[in-house]
């Protein structure tokens, strides 16, 4: 990790250095303008007190100068940004590696207490994995990388994110160039931009429908044609038939110009945004991929693909923005009654490629959330690529709870075959039985989003995961703690039930009720695992529960944490032995606080 840092450093410095040069001509630019704008000024009004030539040719001569300074200034002012944010982006990966501070969402959005594991593996809100792995600017690519943390994928899913993990990590500077335009796109947006968006293709057209228009689109150019041909003939009351045919024409854009009006103003705010995006659409697009996946996901429909099509649409929202010059609208209109033909085109292209835009931007949150992951298989270079198994085969080697600090997790080995339906690890509070649930549990969620994994072999199939851990009461609808728990027992059965291949992580079963009743329903819903020849791991200070190992030596092994006394201390190495555990601590700890 220390090297990965390092590369980061050294990217910062580099940027930085390259910031302090633009930053200077950034300066000179700004004062260049400055001068030539009181110059010009100068040098105009002299002219104009020559000749009049002299000052038209002046006002061009330094109008061009001006305008190529301002052009470079603002290239100039554009680079810096584009570069500040790609710093602040190296600076947040060191952060997210040092401090587990990131600056992107941590995905409380996403939280769902019923969720199969979700809330009880830390997934999504504060100190989650979500927090730790998004690097999503957009909602598309949040949603998508939601969507990947909190389903279980098919194998084949998850070896073709395997192989487009592994293309992204393999290259940085397409990934940095990539997110940096997201950021700073995403910087300047708002809440609404989704609707924003959907804004480009969510107009009424009708008005082009109408007859009346339908007509006059058809007639106007012809009109100024015949005009412009019988001008040569010396026709009499030509220009008073010419005027006549403006003011109809006038009369009729006039009539339904509120409607171009609210079209445009519409699809206007929006496209502010459409051509920043086209920009990060064609640095996917342009990229040739190597993975089957990445390279499908800008495809081609009706012979042309979804990038063109949006790349049309921009250039007719162009057209329609002519209006705002109030001359060249003013001709254009007269002549052809351009904004309502501009608008028929975009009814045209709404019809053939509305589809195109949601497709894109589906697209694009995927190679978002793909990229996150891929920047957590390269900021861990010293974590290992999963192998995902068609049987029952866990073998887990020195698995590390990835939500942890580098150096403050001791490392666990764990397996589990065909025949280990039951997993009971007892230990004393504190010694490390939910963590090692939920290191496994993280862990697997990673495997399966098809990036790396904190261990040495990570060899797991792909079944179902559903967490029995963090159980919350709910007040406002009336759910005690036990109510809550029974719901969750529900939840298990009915997919023993449905016959899920599945893993059942469950820590401290019915923790809400009497210890007689807690023990009898805990060995019952264990043995209701066993008989349906499930797999679980299930966490627990019961001892009579590890007991059932002598019942069932085939199908269940036990597992246990140990604590050690020195003194008044209590010692916890934190390393997962098989066998039932023999030290517990609560009577020492309440002693520790003055209950005896």
């Amino acid at each position: 990790m220390k090297d990965i840092i390092n590369k980061y450093a050294q990217e910062i410095n580099q940027i930085e250095s390259q910031v302090e040069k633009l930053n200077k001509i950034e300066r000179r630019l700004s004062f260049m303008r400055l001068i030539t704008a009181f110059v010009g000024v100068a040098i105009v009004i002299l002219s104009f007190n020559s000749a009049i030539t002299y000052g038209i040719l002046s006002i061009i001569a330094f109008g061009i100068i001006f305008f190529i300074i301002f052009i470079r200034h603002e290239k100039t002012r554009s680079r810096i940004a584009h570069l500040n944010a790609k710093k602040s982006i190296q600076e947040n990966e060191i952060n997210t590696l040092t401090i587990h501070k990131n600056m992107y969402p941590n995905g409380d959005a996403y939280l769902n207490p019923s969720h199969d594991y979700t809330d009880d593996l830390d997934i999504f809100g504060n100190s989650s994995l979500y927090g730790l792995v998004n690097r999503c600017a957009s909602i598309w690519g949040g949603n998508a990388l939601a969507y990947i943390l909190s389903t279980i994928p098919t194998i084949e899913e998850i070896h073709s994110r395997q192989e487009s993990i592994r293309e992204l990590a393999e290259d940085k500077e397409w990934r940095d160039e990539f997110i940096t335009r997201l950021w700073l796109t995403e910087s300047k947006s708002d809440a609404n931009l989704l609707g924003k968006i959907k804004s480009l293709t969510s107009q009424d057209y009708s008005v082009v429908e109408m007859p009346i228009i339908k007509i006059a689109l058809w007639f106007v150019p012809l009109f100024w044609i015949a005009i412009i041909a019988l001008y040569f003939f010396s026709l009499p009351f030509l220009s008073t038939i010419a005027l006549a045919g403006a003011i109809a024409i006038f009369t009729i854009y006039l009539r339904y110009a509120n409607k171009v009006n609210q079209i445009h103003n519409s699809i206007s705010t929006g496209k502010n945004y459409l051509s920043e995006y086209i920009d990060i659409f064609n640095l996917i697009y342009n990229r040739k991929w190597k993975s089957a996946h990445l390279s499908q996901l800008i495809q081609k429909e009706k012979g042309e693909s979804q990038i063109v099509s949006l790349n049309k649409l921009d250039v007719l929202i162009n057209k329609l923005d002519y209006r705002l010059n109030m001359i060249v609208g003013f001709i254009l209109n007269l002549a052809t009654l351009w904004d309502f033909r501009i608008l028929k085109r975009l009814k045209e292209w709404s019809e053939q490629y509305e589809e195109d835009i949601p497709a894109l931007f589906t697209s694009l949150g995927e190679v978002e959330a793909l990229t996150s992951l891929s920047i957590w298989a390269y900021n861990h270079s010293d974590h290992v690529l999963p192998i995902i198994n068609e049987k029952v085969d866990y073998r887990l080697t020195d698995i590390r709870h990835p939500l942890m600090l580098d150096g403050q997790c001791i490392p666990n080995d764990f397996s589990l075959n065909r025949q280990d339906h039951i997993n009971i690890i007892t230990g004393s509070n504190m010694s490390g039985k939910s963590t090692i649930l939920r290191t496994i549990g993280v862990n697997m969620i990673l495997a399966y989003s098809g990036t790396t994994v904190d261990a040495s072999e990570f060899r797991i199939p792909s079944v179902r995961i559903i967490t029995y851990m963090r159980i919350k009461d709910a007040l406002e609808e009336s759910v005690s703690t036990f109510k809550a728990e029974l719901n969750r027992v529900k939840v298990i059965l009915d997919s023993l039930n449905q016959g899920d291949q599945a893993l059942y992580l469950i820590d401290e079963m019915l923790r809400g009720t009497n210890s007689k009743d807690k023990l009898k329903g805990s060995i019952a819903i264990t043995k209701k695992i066993l008989d349906h020849q499930a797999y679980a791991i299930i966490a627990t200070h019961d001892i009579q529960l590890a007991e059932l190992s002598l019942q069932q030596p085939k199908h269940i092994r036990n597992y246990y944490f140990d604590i050690e006394f020195e003194g008044e201390d209590l010692v916890f190495d934190y390393k997962l032995k098989e066998g039932i555990c023999s030290n517990f601590n609560a009577s020492h700890l309440l002693k520790q606080i003055g209950v005896e």
